[in-house]
């Protein structure tokens, strides 16, 4: 029965994924071509999503472990596919506006967070502690599957229908997503609640379970490096994101379906999400982090090629990070896994999500401001080299204090 649950919860998100990716590649192209958003505006279109996700998430660990986890995640995609139908409903209409595309982000992102979370939580418990490090590996994979068609997909369909409405492919996955939710027959206890005493308050009570996620963060040096090393990957890493859609169809002047195939194309770097086990075997997880770290710096400094080869730049940079992505992911997932208790999953998983999503927005406006003052180059350069200075917390001295997780077969 587990295996039959995790097939569900795999396929479900595999399709959902796939939509995701339609509308990660359409609402840049709605910004920039069809609402002539400038530089700086895209960069804060993704700010505000970034910034959303970091705020939901203070709150979505403790959200997640006081419900049961499926109900979570169904109520989540019913918001997320209500405010997806808006918008190529308003651009029908005539009335779809950069507001409308900001608002949209904002509940869009929020809800993706408490799925997330609970998504996280689940899986533990529906592919068991022996079997977890091959369920991450199988989850990811799918996930770089799905970008790789959904991205390939999305930029056909962009062409053909016009990017509104190619958003309505991601609202039909939700669907799907949820119809795959109600046939898992997991048996999820609804999580007992604490007692609360009379000036205990359920906002201190919810305060207090929130920090108890951060609280673990704090307490194992293995963690702290994990998530210092993310965060500041992040921060490169948004830098160069928000300023890409600009570099690509205004300074490179790529189609959009072309550029599709172009990037579904290079994510078969996708691979590197299992070929994790056998790297970490070879050079240890900090020497796979730091390998993933820095492969994707150099993926995102092959951008800067553009002016020699556009396509090659795009397609060996995305290739890199695409497959940096998976194997650092896969890695730090399963190893954050080991040092957090069943009870608290959702609360941690939560508490890394808002620390390292923070560091998004921040990154976003920088990549905006610093394309608009020196330029989309410079800007990406910059965000590459904050990338690749992400390993030096791998290497600050006592980081694991002698707790460097062994390998094993539970992840």
């Amino acid at each position: 029965m587990s295996d039959r649950n995790f097939l569900l919860l795999w396929s479900g998100q595999f399709v959902s994924d796939f939509g995701s990716q339609v509308s990660i590649f359409a609402l840049p192209v709605v910004a920039v071509i069809a609402l002539h958003a400038t530089a700086l505006q895209v960069a804060t279109l993704q700010s505000i999503e970034f910034a959303t996700i970091a705020l939901v998430a203070i709150l979505a660990g403790a959200l997640a472990d006081k419900h049961r986890r499926r109900n979570v995640m169904m109520v989540s995609n019913v918001v997320r596919l209500v405010t997806m139908l808006s918008l190529p409903i308003a651009y029908g209409l005539g009335k779809l506006t950069i507001a409308q595309l900001f608002i949209a982000a904002i509940i869009c992102s929020a809800a993706s967070v408490m799925f997330d979370v609970a998504y996280q939580a689940i899986v533990p418990s529906l592919v068991g502690s022996e079997r977890l490090a091959d369920g991450n590996a199988k989850l990811s994979m799918s996930g770089s599957v799905a970008e790789a068609i959904g991205s390939s997909a999305g930029g056909a369909i962009v062409q053909i229908i016009g990017a509104p409405l190619a958003m309505v492919a991601d609202a039909v996955t939700f669907v799907v997503s949820i119809y795959t939710l109600t046939r898992i027959k997991h048996k999820e206890e609804k999580p007992a609640r604490i007692q609360e005493s009379e000036e205990d308050s359920r906002m201190r009570t919810l305060a207090r379970e929130t920090m108890e996620g951060f609280a673990q963060l704090l307490r194992e040096p293995a963690l702290r490096m994990v998530v210092l090393c993310t965060a500041t990957n992040y921060l490169g890493g948004a830098i160069v994101t928000a300023v890409f859609p600009v570099l690509v169809y205004r300074v490179m002047h790529l189609p959009p379906a072309l550029f599709g195939v172009v990037m579904g194309i290079a994510n078969v770097g996708m691979v590197g999400a299992f070929v994790s086990r056998p790297v970490q075997k070879l050079v240890g997880e900090r020497g796979t982090l730091g390998g993933a770290v820095a492969i994707s710096a150099v993926g995102k400094l092959m951008y800067l090629a553009s002016a020699f080869s556009p396509l090659g730049a795009v397609a060996l940079g995305r290739l890199l990070i695409t497959f940096a992505g998976p194997l650092y992911d896969v890695t730090q997932q399963t190893y954050r896994v080991a040092f957090v208790p069943e009870p608290l999953m959702g609360r941690v998983a939560a508490a890394f999500r808002a620390i390292t999503w923070a560091t998004l927005p921040i990154g976003s406006l920088a990549g905006g401001i610093l394309a608009t003052t020196v330029g989309v180059q410079h800007a990406i350069f910059i965000g590459s080299t904050i990338s690749f200075c992400a390993i030096l917390w791998l290497g600050v001295s006592g980081s694991t204090q002698g707790r460097q997780l062994p390998l094993r077969a539970a992840g």
